[in-house]
């Protein structure tokens, strides 16, 4: 069993813990943030996504042994990645959205600011920045259940079209975006490294968390450049290493073996791999043309707080004077080591390119 399924749990979450290291978190209902009605019949009736209920425990068995805490290899994730992925989107969705909502991402989040607004204002802000207008026709690269995707064509009047590669997921998306954006958003199955869509067919393209699924940074990145009209925008908000990891210390590879096993990743690049893969899939690409967005100036709370100070609490950060503890996470981030992980880990790598 690795570490963190060791330690203490912050308690608004019950911990399950099925034969062979299977594990799963449930939100209890007191904690303020509530799914929809349909979707928690969901997670009741469709726990395992696309799985066959008799397969679900042995998918969850597969999807562990892919780690290296159960003695799997980098290599053999990235050559299985499509595998790894969706296991761990059917076996994980319905929890995510449970306790989290329909964007699964991290997000800054400012004092006295809830959870939920800070999801959205991260989303506006990368509307923004690609400088979204009225009809324009916007890729969400990896978009999940659609979260995100609503509300940017919602806030910008754009055209999004959503790219995924997980069954369940399209499913989920497809019903969410019934209930009121139809007409302005879709979805397109498919996996980001081989996308199936003509060149040259988007005005602007983001990646929410997404692309660190893909087992290639260059090659993913590639592909949303061939996709892409010339001289439009691409935002990228990846999951890296900081330049804090030292890959001789054994502490900091067991945080980043955990947070691979917990997020379904082949592995976690560095912000200099991925920035040199941004130069490496485009030659056309200059310094110049690549402009890093500071992530601490989207907040001023720690982007680990959604997980540490009550599964993603939409009650309102307190005042900065007020004490928050951040000891105990939620899943896959339940580790002791709260101070070094957050100095080798970093959810935040917007960039945005032209």
């Amino acid at each position: 069993m690795s570490n963190y399924a060791k330690n203490s749990i912050a308690p608004s979450v019950k911990s399950y813990y099925t034969p062979d290291a299977c594990f799963i978190f449930l939100a209890e209902q007191d904690r303020g943030v509530m799914m929809s009605k349909s979707g928690a019949l969901d997670l009741a009736s469709s726990l395992g996504g696309s799985i066959a209920k008799g397969q679900v425990k042995s998918a969850a068995e597969q999807y562990v042994n892919y780690h290296h805490i159960y003695g799997g290899e980098a290599e053999s994730r990235k050559s299985n990645y499509t595998d790894l992925v969706n296991k761990y989107y059917d076996l994980a969705t319905s929890f995510y959205e449970y306790g989290w909502g329909d964007s699964f991402h991290f997000a800054g989040r400012w004092h006295e600011e809830t959870f939920h607004e800070s999801i959205k204002r991260h989303q506006h802000f990368i509307a923004l920045q690609l400088g979204l207008k009225k009809g324009m026709k916007v890729l969400d690269v990896g978009c999940g259940i659609g979260g995100p995707l609503i509300e940017i064509a919602r806030f910008s009047s754009t055209l999004v079209t959503g790219l995924n590669n997980n069954d369940y997921q399209m499913s989920r998306g497809k019903i969410i975006c019934a209930a009121g954006l139809s007409e302005q958003c879709n979805f397109v199955k498919g996996n980001f490294m081989e996308m199936p869509i003509a060149d040259n067919t988007f005005d602007a393209a983001y990646a929410l968390q997404a692309t660190c699924h893909a087992p290639d940074a260059r090659g993913a990145y590639s592909e949303v450049y061939r996709v892409l009209k010339p001289g439009q925008y691409f935002a990228l908000d990846e999951w890296c290493m900081t330049d804090r990891f030292d890959p001789n210390n054994g502490k900091h590879l067991s945080i980043k073996a955990d947070i691979e096993l917990g997020n379904g990743l082949p592995d976690i690049r560095t912000t200099h791999q991925c920035v040199q893969a941004m130069k490496d899939a485009d030659s056309r690409l200059s310094s110049q043309r690549i402009l890093p967005r500071i992530f601490l100036a989207l907040g001023t709370c720690r982007w680990t707080l959604a997980i540490s100070h009550g599964l993603a609490s939409n009650a309102p950060v307190p005042d900065a004077s007020s004490p928050v503890q951040l000891s105990t996470h939620w899943s896959s981030f339940i580790l002791h080591q709260q101070a070094v992980w957050e100095s080798i880990t970093s959810c935040r790598l917007p960039l945005k390119v032209c």
